[in-house]
């Protein structure tokens, strides 16, 4: 049962973010279409900052994560000047370093050299039977009812988060599952077999994925690591996501939003039909998993441009991400920053141009006079939680 309430209620959060998009995507495309370079730099930047708040004790490795982007993201020719910068004397990458590869890399690749390194490819196959016709694999109808206001909950919590640029389906999956335990009448049983404590992380996963949408389609701003790539695939067909794609593109912006529904349509039949199918998998020995899955990769980033380039990017991105998985870095947040680092760049080279060179023209408005006090606020909150977590700890350590 806790399978098909997983899809169930995955299905409920997709539908309930498809309907908000609906209401929030073109109202937040008009309020930013008086936005200028000074309000969309910051939005960046406050969308890597709470990515790498959100990280816990690993901050400052988040903050490394999206400076490498960063850093990559610089490679090619400069938007300005026109100079070339960090291509070493190589044509191959003045047109920059392209981010499917080095997605790839580090989420692909990456993660495949971390499961051996762990051991992981050497757990035992689990084997599960299962039946449709059995009461055991349909949730009951107190299930239902018990989770009632848990769905709706958990799909605006979670479509928030999505919002929210660097914050993603992970925060808001957490954040749904503490309110439900705070809000619960029995917390206790959170962690041990409560329906609830399925239903509100996996609306919020979905709900959230519905939300990251909503930045891309209005502001042209990414709101997760899945919609950063969506980014860069539209980018590739001559497409701006931004203000006026809703107008100027009615057709391929709805049909997108429909086509989630669809998709979500599809999911919960797919997921309920294909449960023991997706069991059987689990038969299948990692050591022939492993090889294709490589292929896959590589022949993704050779497709690219037909180029070893790009081959041997994947390769190096490979290790990197093994690298900083394994030392708690963050491949989302340099994603991020490789897929908005030009746009950071430029941006934020325009709003010098505009105010001739004063940092004043990030307070002097006041969207980013707003912005501004946000961030700050989200830096002085972290700073002091921290040193308040520092002290609490020191305090339990002289009583012992």
């Amino acid at each position: 049962p806790a399978l098909v309430m997983q899809a169930i209620a995955s299905f409920v959060g997709g539908t309930i973010g498809v309907v908000l998009i609906c209401g929030f995507a073109p109202l937040l495309a008009n309020f930013a279409s008086s936005f200028g370079p000074s309000e969309y730099f910051l939005i960046i930047m406050l969308g890597l900052l709470l990515l790498t708040t959100m990280m816990g004790d690993n901050r400052l490795n988040g903050i490394i994560s999206a400076l490498f982007g960063f850093a990559i993201a610089m490679v090619g020719v400069d938007s300005v000047s026109g100079a070339q910068r960090y291509t070493f004397g190589s044509p191959e990458l003045i047109g920059g370093i392209y981010f499917v590869p080095v997605a790839i890399g580090l989420f692909g690749i990456g993660e495949l050299l971390y499961c051996i390194y762990t051991g992981q490819h050497k757990r035992e196959n689990q084997r599960l039977q299962f039946s449709f016709r059995s009461k055991d694999f349909w949730p009951t109808a107190k299930d239902y009812i018990s989770s009632r206001f848990t769905f709706i909950r958990g799909s605006i919590i979670g479509f928030v988060a999505g919002v929210l640029p660097g914050s993603g389906a992970t925060i808001g999956s957490i954040l749904a599952y503490s309110v439900e335990k705070k809000v619960a009448k029995d917390p206790e049983s959170f962690g041990k077999g409560e329906i609830r404590g399925l239903v509100a992380p996996e609306t919020a996963n979905n709900a959230a994925s519905a939300g990251a949408m909503v930045p891309l389609i209005s502001l042209g701003i990414p709101g997760s690591g899945a919609t950063a790539v969506l980014l860069g695939a539209l980018m590739m067909w001559g497409l701006q996501p931004g203000p006026m794609l809703i107008d100027s593109n009615p057709d391929l912006v709805w049909g997108l939003v429909a086509s989630m529904y669809m998709g979500n349509m599809l999911l919960v039949a797919l997921s309920i039909l294909a449960i023991p199918l997706f069991v059987k998998f689990l038969d299948i020995p990692y050591r022939l998993v492993v090889p294709v899955i490589v292929i896959l990769c590589v022949i993704g980033a050779y497709a690219l441009n037909n180029s070893i380039i790009e081959t041997s990017m994947l390769l190096i991105m490979g290790i990197v991400g093994f690298g900083m998985k394994l030392y708690g870095y963050s491949p989302a947040a340099t994603v991020l920053a490789l897929v908005l680092g030009g746009m950071a760049e430029s941006t934020f080279l325009q709003s010098l141009i505009i105010s001739q060179g004063s940092l004043a023209i990030f307070v002097e408005r006041p969207i980013s006079l707003v912005l501004t006090l946000v961030m700050l606020t989200t830096i002085g909150l972290s700073v002091a939680l921290r040193l308040v977590k520092k002290m609490r700890t020191h305090k339990v350590a002289q009583s012992n």
